[in-house]
């Protein structure tokens, strides 16, 4: 739609008419809410449009004034996030064509949801080499057209630094930027990009500025190379330094935003300021306007950890930093930048120069990894020859390294290539051979499996033996962060020095706070039975940690109120006490932390340990201790450390360390014997004071090997025993690996064990 004239609204100050043409139809008037110019091209909803916001437009008086559709912005078009103006268009276009084939855009859009280890995918080249049925081999890159198309640059090269046409680059810090290239194009003419450009960049969510600054993204998006344009004319010297920032050095950003840089920050400067924050944005000082006419462009290796740091340092995300945080391929640099100026001459024109500049260390040789078909087959229970490894892992751009001959069984030499800094080991080329060939396309069925000998994590064992017992007794696990409130923080808190939230700005030095939390939340909704727990770690600057860290403990905690059974219609079974709380308690001690459990006030006599977990106790509470120290707490919970309703119950909670639970012995595996087995009684009288399991362990000293199982299963005392004595009775059964036993070889056992009884322990054999 072309603008063909514009006047003031009479009756409103903020607004506009212009009267526009659409092909063969003109005179329309349209009140506009933002300046348009005459002669412009301007995108228009007409009557009967629905916006893809959901409005639909129509034909309105707009204060006296019939408009007649309506001029729209990038936002209420849905190509971008700019509302503030109408978005003016492209001056190729023609007047009354439609906006989407005239611009290029696609009528799907795809969003792809990459994993922080294949930032390769975050360019097109990237997606479609995964895509293309030859891969890398089929990829073409479409022409630009005109001289830059034959222009290929020869490459001046410098360790530290290097100059081309008078433009000087030095990096002085390696470890921040390993590799910078440049290149000079001059005489351009910079303003809005050709249809198709713009389109490209409007239909991935991005927004046109001007030919030189859309070719540099076009070139990110396209190849996953972030590069950057400075006006020649701005650059003091001209000079670029790669340098870490200066405390107190400031900066406006390309958002208009004056930032203060620090130390850890990696700046591009000239030879008097900071230009640029490296690998994140650009400075407003130095962008390229409509007055330039003399570019420097840019493409660097700038380190992940580094950009990291500068953009945290600046509160900055951009597409740049998302690309460097995560690694760039070193080895196509060249490539991205020489198309980027190729892209530049044929929508800005201008020259460049035959010569470009390559400062820092040149890629080393790519890593080469060995890959075994027999490892393949293990892990994934298919057989591949090497040539059907190569053939699978070659259009994705992993090749099969010169003098990797070889048949059978022997290794396959692989050569990663440069944008998967993520292939670092054989098993990572083993699940690109499965993606490869495809999941789908693997048999179902049982495989052979070889069990680890490797053994279980304690402390994992540990966690569940405790999950095991809590959830046998009704509670729920909960799932918390390790930040805490400022008050459930407890003494010697950590402070966070970068926290999420304002809210949660400490690490929490106990879990019982962390429990309350989620019991006030359910109170709060009407649940009045509730039982949690949690299993996680604590923190605490009580002087416990070493080298002045933080002192960490994984801990188990527990919280419970309401009824002591779920409700049934035969009655109230009443509310949890004291003595629930005790026999959770002694359960503990007895099943998992081999402890005794004694009573101790929590205000008074609480290990130091446990001093966060005390100060939500009152009143007597018991304390779990082992043979060496003290490891847990439980008691009441104090009525003001919980904002509840005045219907809730007493609530009960403890806490344990985790470390101090005994390791549980893992099971050993017999087999069993596959001939029958004999069972034999046997009854004797014995001293009350003697102990059954003195008893028995004189019974077991004189069973032969193939005892299998003893059992007591009844003990008297009365009628027919002698005042002082009592009456136990065994059950023996004996069974044999190899054979199936003789009466004679069971009754010799039996009277070898009854001697024994009698010469040891004094037993008497009890007469039916």
């Amino acid at each position: 739609m072309r603008v063909d004239d514009t006047r003031a609204h009479p009756n409103a100050d903020r607004l506009g008419l212009a009267t526009v043409s659409a092909g063969a139809e003109a005179g329309i008037g349209v009140v506009v809410g933002a300046p348009v110019r005459e002669g412009g091209l301007y995108p228009w909803a007409p009557p009967g449009t629905t916006l893809p916001g959901g409005l639909k437009i129509g034909e309105r008086k707009i204060r006296g004034e019939v408009s007649h559709g309506m001029l729209c912005s990038e936002r209420e078009l849905g190509l971008g996030r700019d509302q503030s103006g109408i978005l003016e268009l492209p001056p190729d276009l023609r007047s009354g064509e439609f906006l989407t084939p005239g611009l290029g855009l696609p009528d799907h859009v795809l969003e792809l949801d990459l994993t922080p280890n294949r930032a390769d995918l975050a360019g097109h080249a990237g997606v479609a080499r995964e895509l293309a049925p030859d891969g890398q081999a089929g990829l073409v890159l479409p022409s630009f057209g005109g001289s830059g198309d034959v222009w290929h640059p020869t490459w001046l090269h410098g360790e530290r630094e290097a100059s081309v046409d008078g433009v000087r680059v030095i990096i002085e810090d390696p470890a921040r930027c390993s590799r910078f290239l440049g290149i000079v194009l001059r005489g351009i003419r910079v303003g809005p990009s050709p249809a198709w450009l713009s389109g490209r960049l409007w239909a991935i969510g991005g927004r046109p500025i001007n030919n030189v600054v859309d070719a540099t993204n076009y070139v990110m998006y396209e190849l996953n190379h972030p590069l950057h344009a400075y006006d020649l004319a701005t650059l003091t010297g001209p000079e670029i330094r790669v340098r870490a920032g200066r405390a107190g050095e400031r900066l406006r950003t390309l958002d208009g935003e004056e930032r203060t840089l620090a130390e850890v920050s990696s700046v591009i400067g000239d030879r008097e300021r900071a230009i640029g924050l490296a690998g994140v944005m650009g400075g407003e000082e130095t962008e390229v306007g409509a007055g330039t006419t003399d570019v420097f462009l840019e493409c660097a290796v700038f380190d992940p950890l580094h950009t990291r740091r500068t953009a945290r340092q600046a509160g900055l995300a951009t597409d740049a930093s998302y690309r460097f945080e995560r690694g760039i391929d070193p080895t196509d640099v060249e490539a991205a930048i020489t198309r980027c100026a190729r892209l530049i001459l044929a929508t800005a024109g201008g020259e460049a120069e035959g010569q470009a500049l390559r400062v820092g260390r040149l890629p080393g040789d790519r890593p080469v990894l060995e890959l075994r078909p027999s490892r393949v087959r293990q892990v994934l229970g298919r057989g591949f020859d090497r040539r059907e490894l190569a053939d699978i892992l070659a259009p994705i751009g992993f090749e099969a390294a010169e003098g990797s001959a070889g048949s059978g069984e022997d290794p396959l030499a692989v050569r990663v290539p440069g944008w998967r800094n993520d292939v670092t080991r054989e098993i990572d080329l083993v699940e690109e051979v499965a993606r490869r060939y495809g999941y789908d396309r693997f048999e179902g069925g049982a495989f052979a499996l070889r069990p680890s000998s490797v053994p279980n994590d304690p402390a994992w064992e540990q966690a569940d033996r405790v999950r095991r017992l809590f959830v046998g007794r009704g509670f729920l696990e909960a799932r918390s962060t390790s930040f805490a409130t400022r008050r459930r923080a407890g003494p010697h808190a950590v402070e966070l020095r970068n926290p999420l939230s304002a809210e949660e700005a400490r690490l929490r030095t106990d879990l019982v706070g962390t429990l309350l939390d989620k019991l006030e939340y359910n109170l709060a909704r009407g649940r009045r039975d509730v039982r949690l727990f949690e299993i996680g770690t604590v923190f605490a600057l009580d002087g416990s940690g070493t080298e002045g860290l933080p002192a960490e403990d994984i801990r188990a905690a527990f919280v419970l109120t309401g009824g002591r059974e779920p409700e049934h219609w035969s009655g109230r079974s009443g509310d949890v006490d004291v003595w629930d709380l005790k026999g959770l308690v002694e359960e503990l001690g007895a099943d998992l932390l081999d402890a005794v459990v004694r009573p101790v006030l929590p205000q008074s006599d609480a290990p130091a340990t446990l001093a966060a977990v005390a100060r939500w106790l009152e009143g007597d509470a018991f304390g779990l201790e082992t043979a060496r120290d003290p490891v847990g707490l439980a008691g009441r919970v104090c009525a003001d450390a919980i904002d509840g309703p005045r219907w809730m119950g007493p609530v009960w909670a403890g806490e344990f360390r985790l470390q101090a639970m005994a390791t549980a012995e893992s099971p050993i595996f017999r087999p069993s014997s596959s001939y029958p087995g004999v069972h034999r009684d046997l009854a004797v009288i014995v001293d009350t004071p003697r102990s059954v399991a003195e008893i028995e362990a004189v019974i077991r000293e004189a069973a032969p090997g193939f005892l299998e199982r003893l059992q007591l299963f009844d003990v008297y005392e009365g009628a027919e025993i002698p005042e002082g004595s009592r009456s136990l009775a065994w059950r023996f059964r004996f069974r044999a690996m190899d054979r199936t036993l003789t009466d004679d070889e069971v009754e010799s056992a039996m009277t070898e064990i009854v001697s024994a009884l009698q010469k040891r322990s004094d037993a008497r054999v009890r007469q039916a």
